[in-house]
């Protein structure tokens, strides 16, 4: 929109909350909505959301319950006799006491202020105050959930989804990603959201002979590869001008969220043996830093797609129609965990992210 027709949103908005504000809007009668709550809960059914949607699914228990056992089953996943959790604390602990000093020297907010305290009760006062920040109050294993993918075909396939809120690590992959986010971000042609995707594709012509098509990678978080992973972030932290110590520190932390990849799903404890864990708040940003790397590398290829542009694990293309099979195919050849699968426009009409695309030839 042009800046007048904001202004005037933003305007109209703002004076509809103005005479909303001091209005009595009637408070949920908690009682009946407790009662609906355990109502639902009660019943033989499992409500989660469709993976990619806020759409609400209700899905029978026992479905399920069988759909996802099939996922641990078949997928990159082990049973562990023992609980892990004690072994998992004392990792962490060990990792932050190990690059005690250089977190300090992040994590202190009075670090460019005032020097490292040089007394002994000072200095260890504000090493607690470090540890206390990164390490989780009561940590254990976490909790293994599904959504489903609706969108897919056939709609029966489920994302696994582990709730690290209280896993021991959850806190240090939280502030790693604060950390690289205020660094230069990798090359890349991926997109944050719809808006970015949209205004990449103004002023876009689809030939003659092209058409519009997305490539989907096959559970990208598992398939990454972690060490190389790790590896390109080091280089990434290199070329943003880390130092040496930081660097060291980094990558220590990032390791040691990425191989605490366990969770529980209904009384047994799972490990993911390959690939990031859906849940952990740092998986996101070495997935990106994988996919960064294999598209840059791509691009110099003369088989790459004319018009590339991704989001995540979802790639919109725009090239030669006769060209889109071969070119996945080649796609899927360069990474031996990495497989795509693609979807071609129906009568120019292609849906992506959440925004339905409408060639005009």
């Amino acid at each position: 929109m042009d800046q007048d027709t904001k202004s005037r949103i933003l305007q109209d908005s703002y004076k509809t909350l103005e005479r909303l504000k001091d209005n009595y809007l009637p408070s949920i009668d908690t009682y009946k909505m407790n009662n609906l709550i355990k109502g639902m809960k009660s019943k033989d059914v499992y409500i989660t959301r469709a993976d990619k949607t806020n759409n609400v699914v209700i899905m029978n228990k026992q479905t399920y319950d069988e759909r996802v056992q099939s996922l641990t089953d078949n997928g990159p996943y082990d049973v562990i006799d023992d609980d892990p959790i004690t072994t998992l604390i004392n990792d962490v602990h060990k990792t932050i006491n190990k690059h005690i000093n250089v977190l300090t020297e992040l994590i202190s907010p009075n670090f460019y202020n005032e020097p490292r305290p040089h007394t002994k009760y000072a200095s260890s006062k504000l090493d607690e105050s470090v540890r206390y920040q990164l390490k989780n109050r009561n940590p254990h294993i976490p909790i293994l959930h599904c959504t489903a993918k609706l969108h897919k075909d056939p709609p029966d396939k489920m994302r696994p989804i582990s709730s690290n809120i209280d896993a021991p690590c959850e806190r240090i992959a939280k502030w790693l990603v604060k950390q690289f986010s205020q660094m230069t971000p990798p090359k890349s042609f991926s997109v944050k959201n719809a808006t970015e995707f949209t205004n990449k594709l103004k002023n876009v012509k689809i030939g003659r002979n092209e058409m519009m098509a997305s490539y989907d990678v096959e559970s990208l978080y598992p398939s990454i590869p972690v060490e190389e992973s790790i590896s390109l972030l080091k280089k990434w932290l290199i070329s943003n001008g880390i130092a040496e110590p930081y660097i060291d520190m980094y990558i220590d932390l990032t390791r040691l969220c990425m191989e605490q990849n366990y969770f529980m799903f209904r009384g047994k404890i799972y490990k993911q043996r390959y690939g990031t864990a859906m849940g952990n708040s740092l998986s996101s940003f070495i997935a990106e830093i994988f996919m960064a790397d294999f598209e840059m590398k791509a691009s110099k290829d003369d088989k790459f797609p004319r018009i590339w542009i991704r989001f995540i694990d979802d790639v919109f293309v725009i090239m030669n129609r006769r060209k889109i099979k071969p070119t996945m195919d080649w796609l899927n050849s360069l990474k031996d965990s990495i497989n795509f699968t693609n979807e071609v426009e129906q009568n120019n009409v292609l849906p992506f992210l959440d925004v339905l695309v409408q060639g005009l030839k």
